[in-house]
This record gives structure tokens, C-alpha cells and sequence, in this order.
């Protein structure tokens, strides 16, 4: 009897259950997180109340306003709904055949000589086939014996009517034409298209940095435009246009013209501006942009939203401490000298015109505190106002223009 040797089975066997081990444990090693939308975007640190990176999801087709926010390990830690704005509507049109109705009409006439009522009856038989006699008065009317209706919605009928007034010496020959009759325009659809506010998300460039990456979209901040933990987006302010775009199919050819049986309406929608939101719905505050993207970009120590406008590009600054997005001005807020000394016949020259020449303007100076030095007013009619430094002792001061009181500039100079 030959011998069975094991040894080559227990080294297969014991191979196995090492695989099996290593694979149950490279499972266990990659965890898994499943995040229910296909479309998600970034919230950079930066942005972040809790300094930290997040990532947020803007809607699936099951809840297409849901905004679902994940923290860096990936755990959902808010969802809210989205507001929308409106981005468009329609409105479809039909006027339908109606059976067993129509309208006549008229193309031309033409008349015959005839010496009294009995001629006028054998002319309207024998040359025009209108066998049909009726009166009305002194009218009588002739007419085919079989004049049908249209049977559908493309039916064109033709046939001749004659009259004739007792007494007279003509026959008038009416040639005819019979239509089929349509119903007027009524409403078969009517949708007003809504966008979610954050399907989109502007791009951020980062201008301070040594290597500029426009690359990273964020639609959704807690601290760009407010100082609280709520999150905000932005949100177009739109309006539907008044006058529609017509567009019209289905035709029939009724005496030889086109007969639209279907239009369409669109209203388009026009910028009036944008808001900035927050989670429960509300705003935070508008401002005056029309066009339909932007760009967040950081610049000196600022944030801006940059808007590709009609006649170029427009800067708003944020300013989160005031929850204000502001245009920057085309004729900025002018501050000079900015060294000066502590004289009472030296001067800071404020000029602060061009845009801001119909705002009621005031010119204010703080110290490194905050604390309220004085204040000016630039008269109407002007475009600047002198500030004495006399009677300021030697350090750094703020200059705060208010233009109809909101901020629109500052700067610091240097009292020596």
C-alpha cells in the first residue's frame, strides 16, 4: 500500500487562511463613506467658522434644494434647503378644430345684367349651380343644394352665392370660400423654471498667494460675508422679462396662408441684482450686479466679488464685519499726505468726488483704539475736506469716509 503525504495540503491550507486574514484585514483598513449626491464642492478652510476644510453636496433629483455639509472626516453635520430663483418660463398655447363649425369668406364678387327676379333665378341655377332659393325682404339668396362643412382641420371649401334685390337689374355673384373654425388660444402648459441658488459656485483666486490656483469653486461660506456660524451663498435677484419670445408649429394652409395651431411663450429672465442668504432663508444684504457670474477673489488683504459686467469688470468688496457688499468706486477715495506733522497749520487733504459727489459724505478719524477723534463733513457742491492735525499727538490714525452712511474707503496716516 502506497503512503498519502499531507504536507503539500497543509501548506495550501495554511496559505489560504493567511490570504483570506490579509484581505479581511485590508477591508477593515479602507473604510468606506457614501455621500447620497454625484455633485459636490468645496468649502476651504479659509471660509470655514470652525478653520477647518469642508465639503458640501447641493442636491440630488430626489431633493434638488437639500444642501448636506460634511466636516474633514467626512461626517454630515448640517443639511438645510436651498432657496431659488426664478430663471424662466413657458407657456404653451393650441387652438383646437372645432367639427360642424366654420367661417365664410369672401374672396371677391362679380356681377350680370338681368331684366327681373325670374332671370335672376335661371342665371344663379343654370350658370352657377346655386339651386337654393331664400328671401329675406327683398333680398333673395341662392345657394348650392349640398354645401357641406369642413370635416377637419385643413378643409377648404368653395362655392358661389348669388343675391339679388327685387326691383334691381343685377346679380351679384359672391365666390366663397368655407373654412373650418378654431377655437381661440388656450393654455395646455404652464411652467415658471426655478434654479437652485447654489448649482453654481464662483471660482476663487487667491491673489496673495505666492502661486495663484483658480482651480478651487466655492459657493457656500460661514465667514465671508457675516461673522456668525450660519452658512450663506449667494443668490441672483432676477425678474421676468415682459415681453415674450413667440414661437409657433403645427400649421395648416387655410386659403393658401399659414394657420399656426400651437405657440410657445417664453419669458426670459433679467438681472436686478444679488443677495447674499443664510441657511434659514433670510438675507443678509443686496447689491447692485447684473451680471450672471463672478469670481471671489482675495487682493491685498480684501475679498472681492469680481463681476464680468457690459462695460468691463466690477469689483464689490466684502466686508464681513458690516455684512455690506460695496462696489468699489471708479474715482477711489483719495488720502494725502500720509506722513504729516502735529501742527495747527498742517493739514490731511480728503477727497472723496466722481461717484460719490451726490452722497451725503463724512469724513471720520479714530485712533488705533477705535476711539472717535473727529469728524467732517465734504459740503455739497465739493469734492474734499481738510482735516487739522494739530491737535493730534504723534501716532497712527484711521480715516473712515461714510458716503449716505456706509463705509466706502479708509486709510491710516502718520502723525509725527
Amino acid at each position: 500500500m502506497s503512503k498519502i503525504n499531507f504536507s503539500g495540503v497543509r501548506h495550501t491550507l495554511r496559505m489560504t487562511v493567511i490570504s483570506l486574514c490579509l484581505a479581511s484585514f485590508c477591508m477593515q483598513a479602507v473604510a468606506q463613506k457614501q455621500i447620497a449626491s454625484r455633485y459636490w464642492h468645496v468649502l476651504p478652510q479659509k471660509f470655514s467658522y470652525t478653520e477647518k476644510p469642508q465639503i458640501y453636496t447641493e442636491g440630488d433629483d430626489n431633493a434638488p434644494t437639500t444642501v448636506a455639509i460634511y466636516d474633514e472626516t467626512l461626517a454630515q453635520v448640517k443639511t438645510f434647503d436651498a432657496i431659488e430663483y426664478v430663471s424662466g418660463r413657458e407657456i404653451v398655447e393650441e387652438r383646437r378644430f372645432m367639427p360642424g363649425e366654420y367661417t365664410d369668406i369672401e374672396k371677391e364678387t362679380s356681377t350680370a345684367y338681368v331684366s327681373n327676379l325670374e332671370e335672376a333665378t335661371v342665371w344663379a341655377k343654370d350658370y352657377y349651380g346655386a339651386e337654393s332659393h331664400t328671401k329675406n325682404g327683398d333680398l333673395h339668396t341662392y345657394l348650392p343644394l349640398e354645401l357641406r362643412v369642413p370635416e377637419n382641420g385643413y378643409d377648404m371649401i368653395e362655392y358661389v352665392k348669388c343675391t339679388y334685390r327685387e326691383g334691381s337689374t343685377m346679380l351679384t355673384i359672391h365666390y366663397m370660400i368655407r373654412l373650418p373654425k378654431y377655437s381661440d388660444w388656450t393654455v395646455i402648459y404652464d411652467e415658471t423654471w426655478t434654479n437652485n441658488s447654489l448649482d453654481w459656485a464662483p471660482s476663487v483666486v487667491n491673489c496673495d498667494a505666492d502661486v495663484i490656483n483658480d482651480d478651487v469653486e466655492c459657493g457656500l461660506t460661514q465667514t465671508l460675508f457675516n461673522t456668525d456660524e450660519k452658512y450663506e451663498y449667494l443668490c441672483p435677484i432676477t425678474e421676468l422679462s415682459a415681453e415674450p419670445y413667440v414661437s409657433t408649429w403645427d400649421e395648416v394652409y387655410l386659403y393658401n396662408e399659414s394657420f399656426p395651431t400651437k405657440r410657445s411663450k417664453r419669458y426670459f429672465v433679467e438681472a436686478k441684482g444679488w443677495k447674499v442668504v443664510n441657511e434659514d432663508g433670510t438675507t443678509v444684504c443686496t447689491f447692485p450686479a447684473t451680471a450672471s457670474e463672478c469670481n471671489i477673489v482675495l487682493l491685498g488683504g480684501k475679498t472681492y466679488l469680481a463681476f464680468c459686467e457690459e462695460n468691463g469688470i466690477t469689483f464689490y468688496e466684502i466686508n464681513a464685519q458690516t455684512n455690506s457688499v460695496q462696489k468699489v468706486l471708479t474715482a477711489p477715495v483719495r488720502i494725502y499726505p500720509r506722513m504729516v506733522r502735529g501742527r495747527s497749520n498742517d493739514f490731511v487733504t480728503i477727497e472723496a468726488g466722481g461717484e460719490l459727489s451726490n452722497s451725503r459724505r463724512e469724513v471720520v478719524v479714530t485712533d488705533m483704539n477705535g476711539r472717535r477723534l473727529v469728524s467732517r463733513a465734504i459740503p455739497a457742491g465739493e469734492s474734499r475736506v481738510q482735516v487739522e492735525t494739530g491737535q493730534l499727538s504723534a501716532g497712527v490714525y484711521n480715516f473712515t469716509v461714510y458716503a449716505n452712511g456706509q463705509r466706502v474707503d479708509n486709510g491710516k496716516i502718520i502723525v509725527r
